[in-house]
């Protein structure tokens, strides 16, 4: 996004959460199209070392209590996102 809003490059793709929440909060003067249906979709996910299983049970405890709880979504409507992009 940057490369683009420079004009390094003339477009580039990007996952849609990443792309709301660049446009706004950053200072580009980008458009998205509109019309493009993704062919497939997908979700963006945390990752860990393979056998930290400690700390992955910890992450998912903890994203589980903020689903529950209403934080998960507060943060994802304040960076300009919606339910649609909760895991």
């Amino acid at each position: 996004m940057n490369s683009i809003n420079s004009g390094k490059i003339d477009a580039g793709i990007v996952d849609s959460t990443e792309v709301n929440y660049l446009l706004n909060h950053k200072n580009f003067s980008l458009r998205t199209l509109k019309d493009y249906t993704p062919e497939i979709h997908g979700n963006i996910g945390i990752a860990v070392e393979k056998n930290d299983i400690s700390l992955l049970n910890a992450l998912n405890e903890k994203i589980n209590e903020m689903k529950a709880d209403g934080t998960l979504y507060a943060i994802l409507r304040q960076n300009g996102l919606d339910k649609s992009n909760m895991p």
